[in-house]
């Protein structure tokens, strides 16, 4: 045992200025990171708590037959009681429970995946400012610690489709002009913008500031000039167009 503490505390001090201080991007702590956000997801999963009233509005469109019946009630109700929603977080829960059957975790998946992925997008989003492995946990774990955000993450509600797709749409437009023209970040970037447009209307607002934010964080940095043209290369103008439509 006293061997243990001791190769224990030698990798430590070996290896502890390098997780501290020194950027950390290799496929070794991001998939240690992954199964950290992994893991808080499935403690914020609200396993055995009862839905609620909001949610319960949710649950009862899933009891109607048909599909066309469900869009009918989500869009003659999205004026009144849901309050401006889109309705495309109820219809999924719908066809999740179709295949599911009465599941709170079925009905709370958007909010989970929504939830995992932001926490994968804030450390990634650490990732790319090239920040140390302890700043990227650091930020994982500050994200847990705060209720108001682990409570939505376990809720069939569209709060947190909205957070998750602004962390990962300001990872997008953080990466630079030729990351961004690879495969993975242009399937990224239109993945985001689409699902943070359809689950919530506010998402627009939000995507603005991110998108205003990146670039000015670039320009300070000196990796994108201030300029019109510069402005709109960062924004990516088909993506906008796509997202706008």
């Amino acid at each position: 045992m006293l061997s243990a503490y001791r190769a224990t505390a030698r990798w430590t001090i070996a290896h502890g200025k390098q997780l501290l201080n020194e950027p950390s991007q290799g496929w070794t702590t991001f998939v240690l990171l992954a199964m950290l956000s992994l893991w808080f997801t499935v403690l914020s999963a609200s396993i055995g708590r009862p839905i609620w009233c909001d949610e319960f509005l949710h649950y009862a469109i899933c009891g109607l037959d048909k599909t066309r019946d469900a869009w009918m009630v989500v869009r003659d109700t999205t004026v009144g009681v849901n309050h401006g929603q889109t309705g495309a977080y109820m219809m999924l829960d719908y066809w999740i429970l179709k295949l599911t059957g009465a599941s709170a975790i079925g009905l709370r998946l958007p909010s989970l995946i929504s939830g995992f992925m932001m926490w994968v997008g804030a450390f990634g989003l650490f990732r790319v400012w090239r920040l140390s492995f302890f700043w990227q946990a650091f930020v994982i774990v500050a994200l847990f610690c705060q209720s108001c955000v682990t409570f939505y993450v376990g809720e069939a509600r569209p709060y947190m489709p909205l957070v998750g797709t602004s962390v990962c749409v300001l990872l997008y437009y953080s990466l630079n002009a030729d990351q961004r023209r690879r495969p993975w970040a242009v399937c990224f970037g239109y993945a985001t913008v689409l699902a943070g447009v359809t689950l919530h209307p506010y998402f627009p607002v939000y995507w603005l500031s991110m998108c205003c934010f990146a670039y000015w964080k670039a320009w300070y940095e000196e990796t994108e000039p201030w300029s019109l043209r510069g402005a709109i290369r960062h924004v990516n103008p088909l993506l906008a167009i796509v997202g706008a439509a």
